[in-house]
């Protein structure tokens, strides 16, 4: 991010950051504060080890029984890096299924969805969250610049939001 705002001479940006993206823009604005205007926080993922762990229990208490077992399966198989193709499909569509209030819209919001997700970084973040013991909240409290938090409360890890809010209270909040 500095790189890039360097590049493009920027000297006070307003940074945006989406679900792990949160994490980076949290990290960036603790990191460069004279650089950031404000900071701007749409579904923040996954906080600290603990958040992950509530977050999975969050998608496990909107799947039933069979999909849960399923998903528990597939989760397990990527973690670890021995997914088939079909198989990474099948994870994706359940858990994508746990966003979606409405799901007679699946079929038409799923492809919405989709995106290529690089799997050697995304474990890449998430080892590194378990071994770190990291947590951004700690960071958030750094920050001196406005925080605005975009979030649904449908969302998994709505709870994230609530909890950078307990943080740092001048955290403007939007449901």
């Amino acid at each position: 991010i500095n790189l890039l705002l360097d590049h493009l001479n920027l000297k006070n940006a307003i940074i945006l950051g989406h679900s792990y993206g949160a994490e980076l823009a949290i990290i960036y604005a603790s990191q460069f504060p004279e650089k950031v205007k404000s900071t701007i926080l749409i579904s923040p993922g996954i906080i600290d080890y603990e958040s992950g762990f509530i977050t999975l229990c969050n998608i496990g208490s909107r799947l039933g029984q069979q999909e849960i077992l399923k998903w528990e399966e597939l989760y397990y198989k990527n973690f670890y890096g021995n997914i088939s193709e079909t198989e990474s499909t099948e994870y994706n569509f359940l858990t994508r299924l746990t966003y979606i209030y409405d799901k007679s819209k699946i079929d038409t919001l799923l492809p919405l969805m989709e995106g290529q997700l690089n799997k050697n970084t995304f474990n890449y973040i998430s080892n590194d969250l378990v071994e770190q013991k990291f947590n951004v909240q700690n960071l958030v409290k750094k920050i001196n610049s406005p925080i605005y938090i975009i979030s649904g409360r449908q969302d998994i890890s709505e709870f994230v939001s609530y909890e950078l809010k307990i943080a740092k209270p001048s955290i403007q909040l939007h449901w």
